[in-house]
């Protein structure tokens, strides 16, 4: 059974992660809408123009060859990670059918509580998951993979002496985490107690996405020797992003305003 419920009334205790505020503003509305392109059928989304966009997210998309692809990709992401999170919650994030103007995540939206900060922050996380690994595997043109990033401490390693090397195809999460940025902030107007909040669910969001990076290495050499190997960094699992999320939710900050 899906049912949608009011926020929680009582305060929550102080922590690093997302924040909740009390009060709808535009902006929200106008998060609602960018989220309805979750709902868009596939064979709609290789024309941006025919996607209940902005201006600034359509040129985006449009700058960026095969990003909304990965965008959808994301936004469905979020949805099924969303649902598994909450799937033994009263609040088990019901989606419903949507139309212009409206959400498929329903009235939540609309109420400045911990359900609300959680949709931003894990559709946030989701899309900037999504372009990231669509830059490694080569389905957005602006883009590729991140030969750039090094795990902490290489500076000060010695490669050779250990019989591996760097080079293998790491995760865009720098790409990533700026098309999500550019794409999911833009529909925030206003500069309200609101706003601000939105904006930060937002980047905890990326956040937990980029500082969850770890290093992958596979090894080359006869019969599995391991002579030398390639290393890069990966994305950590959506299922780990969700999952710090989630705990992220659970000690929610209440924001009220002066």
């Amino acid at each position: 059974e899906q049912r949608e419920m009011k926020c929680f009334d009582q305060e929550h205790n102080a922590s690093p992660g997302l924040v909740i505020e009390p009060t709808i503003s535009q902006s929200t509305l106008a998060h609602a809408e960018s989220i309805n392109n979750m709902s868009v059928p596939q064979t709609q989304i290789q024309n941006p123009t025919s996607l209940p966009l902005t201006r600034r997210q359509r040129n985006l998309v449009s700058k960026n060859p095969g990003s909304i692809t990965a965008v959808y990709q994301g936004a469905k992401q979020a949805i099924l990670e969303c649902k598994y999170q909450f799937k033994n919650r009263r609040w088990n994030c019901p989606t419903y059918e949507s139309g212009r103007g409206s959400s498929v995540f329903g009235k939540i939206l609309q109420k400045g509580c911990r359900e609300t900060a959680f949709i931003y922050a894990i559709t946030s996380a989701a899309i900037s998951h999504a372009v990231a690994r669509a830059c490694a595997a080569g389905t957005i043109y602006t883009c590729s993979c991140d030969y750039s990033a090094k795990p902490p401490g290489y500076e000060t390693a010695s490669p050779g002496s250990n019989n591996w090397k760097w080079g293998g195809c790491s995760d865009n999460a720098k790409f990533g985490h700026k098309f999500g940025r550019r794409f999911v902030d833009v529909v925030e107007k206003g500069q309200d107690i609101r706003y601000m909040m939105n904006l930060h669910n937002n980047a905890a969001g990326r956040v937990h996405v980029t500082s969850e990076m770890s290093q992958a290495c596979k090894c080359h050499g006869m019969s599995g020797s391991c002579q030398i190997k390639t290393c890069w960094m990966k994305l950590p699992s959506f299922r780990k992003v969700g999952d710090l999320l989630k705990d992220r939710f659970d000690g929610a900050t209440r924001v009220l305003p002066k």
